[in-house]
């Protein structure tokens, strides 16, 4: 379950990357840049109830730092 984690993590940082460079590249109105934020903050959503639901059933478990 971690590198699933791990994974969306990855493919946030990348959409994100993918966003910029459609706000760059392309001209004022364009759609291309909104769909890739749109897929951004699913991708994110998606690794907050993954946390959550991972916690729930007990997959892991919140701990403090130092241990």
């Amino acid at each position: 379950m971690r590198y699933v984690a791990i994974a969306l993590l990855i493919l946030i940082v990348l959409s994100l990357g993918h966003a910029l460079r459609r706000v760059l590249r392309q001209p004022p109105g364009s759609r291309g840049a909104v769909r890739a934020l749109t897929a951004r903050i699913a991708l994110s959503l998606l690794l907050f109830g993954l946390l959550w639901l991972g916690a729930a059933l007990g997959w892991w478990a919140p701990h403090g730092p130092g241990r």
